[in-house]
C-alpha cells in the first residue's frame, strides 16, 4: 500500500492512466487484505476474552443456520460457491450465532485454499450422543500428524506452496470458538486418508 502510494506520488505527472489504474488496483488489494487481518485479530483476541472470562448468560445459537451462514461466506469470498455443500441436522449449542458462523467460515476458507478448483468442501452438522458435531472436509493435500499436533495462532504451514493470507489466525479462531462452548476442535485425515477433515465437538444446549 505505502509503496503504490508512494509511486504515484512521484510519478504524478507523467504516470499513464493504464499504470494508474493498475496501481490503484493494487493498493486496493492490500488494503482489504490488511482490513481482513484487522478483523480476524479482532475476532480472535475476543474469542481468547471470552474463553478465560465466561459471560454470565451463556448464548444459544442455531447451528443450521450458523453452519449456512459461515460457509456461504466462506464460498464468496473464495469465489467458489459450486464447490461448498452444507447438510445440517436441527440442534442448538451453547455459543453465539456469529461465533459459531465465523469459525465455520474460517474452517471453510482454509479448506478452500488447500483444494482446487473444482474439489468439492462439505460441510456436515450432526447430533451424535448428545453432542453437536460439524465436519468441514476438504480434497486437498491434508496435513501430517505433527502439523495437526502443533495447530496455534499465527502459525502457518507450507506458506511457499499456499496462498495463504494473514497469519494463520483461522483454525485459532475455530478452535478458541468451540472452547467457549465447552467443545473441541480435530484434525484428522479426511475419508480414504484423502485431505483433511476438521471436526468441531460441541455440547448441545
Amino acid at each position: 500500500v505505502l509503496g503504490g502510494l508512494e509511486l504515484i506520488e512521484e510519478e504524478a505527472d507523467t504516470i499513464a492512466p493504464s499504470e494508474l489504474k493498475e496501481l490503484l488496483g493494487l493498493i486496493r488489494a492490500g488494503a482489504e487484505r490488511q482490513h481482513a487481518l484487522s478483523r480476524k485479530l479482532v475476532l480472535y483476541f475476543e474469542l481468547e476474552r471470552l474463553r478465560v472470562a465466561p459471560p454470565a448468560k451463556t448464548p444459544r445459537g442455531c447451528a443450521p443456520d450458523a453452519l449456512a451462514t459461515g460457509t456461504h461466506r466462506a464460498a464468496q469470498a473464495e469465489q467458489r460457491p459450486a464447490d461448498t455443500s452444507v447438510r445440517a441436522e436441527p440442534g442448538f449449542v451453547p455459543l453465539d450465532e456469529t461465533h459459531l458462523a465465523a469459525a465455520v467460515e474460517e474452517l471453510v476458507v482454509n479448506a478452500l485454499r488447500f483444494s482446487k478448483t473444482g474439489q468439492p468442501v462439505t460441510v456436515v452438522g450432526a447430533v451424535r450422543r448428545g453432542r453437536y458435531l460439524v465436519a468441514v472436509t476438504d480434497c486437498g493435500p491434508g496435513m501430517t500428524a505433527e502439523q495437526r499436533a502443533l495447530v496455534a495462532a499465527f502459525k502457518q504451514f507450507d506458506r511457499s506452496h499456499h496462498n495463504q493470507q494473514g497469519l494463520g489466525l483461522g483454525l485459532a479462531i475455530a478452535r478458541a470458538a468451540a472452547e467457549i462452548a465447552g467443545g473441541t476442535l480435530t484434525l484428522r485425515p479426511g475419508p480414504a486418508e484423502a485431505g483433511l477433515q476438521a471436526v468441531l465437538d460441541l455440547p448441545l444446549s
